[in-house]
């Protein structure tokens, strides 16, 4: 902006010596030197700026008063009230309007009326002293017209550029956000950055944001918290129980609205926009009272989201700096700009897992219908032969015997990397039933003895959580074939006390620790299952494996019922 007004000031600055020297004698004697004066300090300030590229706030402040000062010294010299070099004044007007805003324009018009006020006063009641600056008598008239014309022209200017200020804020804003969704870093990755973005911009403590699946029911939360460092940020996802859905989607006074804390008061003043941007009177909100109980702010910024008819989604600043209609109407904007490319990233990462899914299935048949028949078949041909050499080669009987069980282990390995392969697309109430056919299946194949116990009516999980609790499983069951040496293993599920209760309890070789290790010794400790401990993190869950060397293992996996917010 200095790039730009230094050269008009230096145009300003000619044109007014241009114009003196027209009718050089209608004006007082320094009006000459006065104006040379401002024209050399308008093409240094101009050079320095080339130099420079910038100034300080602070000299930038000084610069627009040394602009006022000019006007007024300039214009009390060459007629004060009726000089015609008064477009300096408008000159400070337009560079205050660019600088900094309404409210710096409005300053510079009212100081601009001041002095012009201060001239009249000079002149009139000055006496000789005075009178020696005009030519002709005050004409009040033109006083009166001047200052409507700065203050009006000021009011415009400054509103003006203020809008165009804040215009160019959130289109650079949104296009800084949008530069951050980039699909190979994911939805988690594209959430951070985007969250970091949305904190600073805003000042805020804290990102809430909800997203509910109409058509599957299901209930995603992820928080974003600034750390010590602003610029470290903490952040969680979870997926939440769908009870949980009024605690965050409760009735709200629009799609756009903030909330402040009333002093003294634990009742909050409650602000909102409409689809168009107009403030609503008299906006009112139905608080949850787990929402206030669970997050303490001072205020709020809050946007809804829609970017399809099966998602309702909504979006939560805590404690921003400041809080008022233009953040929500700024706010509001970002996000309907930035949402439809983070949700193509959502779009994106389900697509390639579906595609993911579809591979593995396929690989999955490919070595079912290849590498397993033919291991199989060799097993086949193994018993085979060891039925035909008989009791004639002892030692080779038994060396058969070795590969055949060999293969046969191998075999199962292969299923169980089928199984972990196969997409799982399980239904929560299904749970039970599907852990029947995967106890049963283990045992047919390991010759385990293998029972699931599930006294259980009815089975509601959230779907994230019984397809993590299948695959738990599996993968106890394969630890069990692999490396426990058990000839029984028993898997119960249960519930009790607000948590699910899922038990894995075998009569092998146990761990090398004797005792019982909750999740948190274990990992201290680095002992215990790696994929079981980091599928139990990912629900929310605990774990506690009670082992003891030679005596058998007890694997307890527990859940809250109700998702941890």
């Amino acid at each position: 902006m200095e790039q730009v007004l230094a050269p008009a000031r230096v145009g300003v600055a000619l044109f007014c010596l241009i114009a003196f020297n027209v009718n050089p004698t209608r004006y007082a004697a320094p009006a000459h030197g006065l104006i040379v004066a401002y024209l050399g300090q308008s093409l240094a300030l101009a050079l320095l700026l080339r130099a420079k590229h910038g100034l300080r706030t602070e000299l930038l402040v000084a610069v627009h008063l040394l602009d006022l000062a000019w006007a007024a010294v300039i214009s009390l010299v060459t007629g004060a009230p009726n000089s015609p070099f008064f477009g300096l004044f408008v000159f400070a007007i337009l560079a205050a309007a660019y600088r900094w805003g309404l409210r710096a324009t409005l300053t510079t018009a009212v100081l601009a009326i001041a002095v012009l006020f201060g001239q009249v006063l000079l002149v009139t009641l000055g006496g000789p002293a005075g009178g020696r600056f005009l030519d002709r008598p005050v004409e009040f008239d033109l006083v009166i017209t001047r200052c409507s014309y700065v203050l009006i022209g000021a009011l415009l200017l400054g509103y003006m550029a203020e809008t165009e200020k804040e215009l160019r804020a959130e289109s650079t804003a949104a296009a800084r956000l949008i530069a951050k969704v980039r699909a190979e870093t994911g939805m988690p990755g594209t959430l951070q950055e985007v969250s970091r973005d949305l904190l600073g911009l805003f000042d805020a403590e804290r990102l809430l944001l909800v997203m509910y699946g109409t058509r599957t029911g299901r209930l995603f939360f992820w928080e974003a918290a600034r750390g010590a460092p602003p610029a470290d940020l903490s952040n969680r996802t979870a997926e939440l129980d769908p009870a949980q859905r009024g605690m965050y989607l409760f009735r709200a006074p629009s799609d756009a609205w903030a909330a402040m804390r009333r002093r003294g008061d634990s009742s909050f003043r409650v602000m909102a926009v409409d689809g168009e941007g107009r403030s609503l009177r008299n906006p009112s909100c139905a608080w949850p009272d787990r929402f206030l109980e669970s997050y303490s702010f001072r205020s709020l910024l809050a946007i809804s989201l829609a970017f399809r008819e099966d998602w309702e989604d909504r979006l939560f600043l805590l404690d921003p700096v400041p809080t008022g209609l233009r953040e929500v109407r700024f706010l509001r904007t970002l996000v309907r700009q930035v949402g439809p490319a983070i949700y193509n990233v959502y779009l994106l990462s389900r697509l390639r897992a579906r595609v993911g899914a579809i591979e593995r299935a396929r690989m999955a048949r490919d070595l079912h219908d290849g590498v397993i028949q033919s291991l199989i078949g060799l097993e086949m041909q193994i018993a085979a032969l060891r039925r035909e050499t008989g009791g004639a080669s002892p030692p080779l009987g038994a060396r058969l015997a070795e590969v055949q069980q060999l293969v046969r282990q191998e075999v199962a390995g292969l299923r169980e990397l089928l199984l972990r392969m196969k997409p799982l697309y399980l239904h929560p109430r299904r749970l039970p039933e599907y852990l029947v056919d995967l106890v049963d299946r283990f045992q047919r194949e390991t010759g385990i003895a293998a029972h699931f116990v599930c006294p259980l009516d009815e089975v509601a999980l959230r779907p994230r959580v019984g397809t993590e609790l299948a695959r738990i499983v599996q993968e106890a069951l394969a630890n069990v074939r692999k490396h426990s040496g058990a000839r029984k293993v028993v898997v119960r599920f249960d519930a009790g006390d607000g948590q699910w209760k899922l038990t894995v309890d075998d009569d092998g070789q146990g761990f090398s620790f004797s005792g019982c290790l909750s999740l948190a010794e274990l990992d201290a400790r680095r002992l215990g299952p790696l994929v079981i401990k980091e599928r139990v993190r990912s629900i929310g869950g605990d774990l506690s494996i009670d082992s003891a060397p030679g005596g058998g293992a007890l694997l307890e996996i527990t859940v809250p019922r109700v998702a941890r917010g």
